[in-house]
Order: C-alpha cells, then sequence, then structure tokens
C-alpha cells in the first residue's frame, strides 16, 4: 500500500485532471489502496479544503477540485448595512 502522502498525492492530481469524477473511479486508480482507504483520504483531503465531496445518493460520491481561495487563504466577511 502507498503510504498516506502518495495516496493524498494521487488523489488530489487525478481530482484536478478529471473535476467531478466517481469515488469509484478514483479506487478503480488506485488499486494499491482499499475503498475504505481510498475514501478515508478523501474525507481528510476535504476536510483540509483540497478536494470537494458531495453525497448523490446512498454510497454514491462525487468528488471536485476544491475552490480557490483568495490570496491569502482567507474569505473576507461580508458586511451589511
Amino acid at each position: 500500500m502507498a503510504s498516506v502522502r502518495d495516496l493524498n498525492t494521487i488523489l488530489v492530481k487525478m481530482v484536478e485532471q478529471t473535476p467531478d469524477c466517481d469515488v469509484e473511479d478514483l479506487v478503480a486508480h488506485c488499486p494499491q489502496a482499499t475503498w475504505n482507504q481510498v475514501f478515508l483520504a478523501l474525507d481528510n483531503l476535504s476536510r483540509e479544503g483540497r478536494v470537494t465531496l458531495r453525497q448523490q445518493g446512498p454510497g454514491h460520491y462525487k468528488v471536485g477540485p476544491a475552490p480557490q481561495r483568495p490570496a491569502g487563504g482567507r474569505v473576507s466577511p461580508q458586511h451589511h448595512n
């Protein structure tokens, strides 16, 4: 099995090349990892803001690239008057 860092790198590159892909497609391209390992890596990458993970139905997930953040990595607060 590839290291967690290697798996994360592979997954991020794949998602950048194929936005809005199925988790199953990513699992098929990572034979060195189990479905659970791929999903756990994607869950962690999502929590880190590196990919987006969306449930499309029971057991069906889509993965996309993370939205671009402004320079500095912070979102400016909205001001309402």
